[in-house]
């Protein structure tokens, strides 16, 4: 991943940036990474031990869901009430697992479809984008 400008989070600044495009999130997140996907600037953040994508934003707030019943089918009630939000899903070894598909089905509820049953955790992380995304241009 390539990064050119200047970030001064203390004065939560991103100054002319330049990253490289990617379609997908990465299968080994380093914390402290700068992805641009989906015209939005992500940061990959260690939460309770997990690194998480979370995008650039002003506020984020983050759901921890843990799933004890193994299960190729998790269905993930949060209190985020966001139709924006990032979801990364660990199995029970704490390995990071790129689901099936993440469905959004309200915005309190995701459904994560796994390709196998297991149990593990899921971290979904929203916050608040304005002002963050790529012109459309």
């Amino acid at each position: 991943m390539k990064f050119y400008g200047n970030a001064n989070l203390q004065k939560n600044q991103l100054q002319n940036p330049s990253l490289e495009v990617v379609s997908s999130f990465p299968a080994n997140p380093v914390v402290g990474s700068l992805i641009f996907k989906g015209n939005t600037v992500y940061i990959c953040v260690n939460v309770q031990d997990y690194p998480v994508w979370v995008p650039l934003t002003r506020d984020i707030e983050s759901y921890i869901h843990n799933q004890a019943e193994s299960t190729a089918t998790w269905t993930i009630t949060h209190d985020l009430n966001c139709d924006i939000v990032s979801v990364t899903v660990y199995d029970e070894n704490s390995k990071m697992i790129i689901p099936s598909e993440i469905q959004l089905t309200s915005k309190t509820t995701a459904t994560v479809t796994l390709s196998a049953a297991m149990t593990g955790r899921a971290i979904i992380s929203a916050g608040d984008t304005d002002g963050m995304r790529a012109p459309t241009e």
